[in-house]
């Protein structure tokens, strides 16, 4: 059945048919992903979507088993073998604290408040770790928590700062302050992740085009 659904895949026909799975990374889940796929599923009504949740590297590893077809993930910074890498959009990393916190720069509020950290077994995680290592600040860590919403949540309660990329199509939480981190100002990049050599290329440049847009 799957190599069914690749032939089809291949196929010149405007519309696709068959079963596709995609990996998601759970903070793109919420607001990104389900616009892109309705719109999808309207234009192609035969297209069955599957999608699987996890971390990047696990999503990646499994595009490259062929479990998945392909996968949104945060952009690593080095890409496995054998896979190819399409940008979405770009998502700024900012210091979140409650505002109950007075305004400072970013590397007095890291330095001076307890901090939760994003879970740096996530590549997210792992850039933000790095990060705060090249410009030599050393955070308070009190918690490790795998969810940005469960991260966001914590920080408007009064319990800890943290750093979070600031998703696409979220709404802004109204409890939480902002401030970039870095100048310039860092990013976390969304990407999109599949074989080099996939029959499901046409259908990640239209996925891409609708999450882009």
């Amino acid at each position: 059945l799957k190599i069914a659904d690749d032939i089809r895949a291949l196929a010149s026909d405007d519309t696709f048919v068959g079963t596709v799975t995609i990996g998601v990374v759970p903070s793109a889940l919420v607001n990104l992903i389900p616009p892109a796929l309705a719109r999808l599923r309207l234009a192609h009504p035969k297209l069955l979507v599957r999608i699987r949740s996890g971390l990047s590297g696990d999503l990646a590893q499994a595009v490259r088993n062929r479990d998945i077809d392909l996968a949104v993930v945060s952009e690593p910074r080095v890409l496995p073998e054998g896979l190819a890498s399409y940008p979405i959009c770009l998502e700024p990393l900012n210091v979140i604290v409650p505002l109950s916190i007075a305004e400072a720069s970013d590397e007095d509020i890291l330095r001076a408040h307890p901090f939760i950290w994003f879970n740096r077994r996530t590549w997210a995680g792992q850039q933000i770790e790095q990060h705060l290592l090249d410009r030599k600040i050393h955070v308070q860590p009190v918690m490790e928590i795998d969810s940005i919403e469960a991260v966001e949540s914590l920080v408007a309660h009064g319990l800890g700062i943290s750093i979070t990329p600031t998703r696409a199509c979220a709404s802004d939480c109204n409890r939480l302050r902002r401030i970039p981190f870095g100048k310039p100002q860092k990013h976390r990049c969304l990407t999109m992740v599949m074989l080099e050599r996939s029959p499901r290329q046409r259908l990640a440049e239209t996925l891409l085009g609708e999450l882009q847009q």
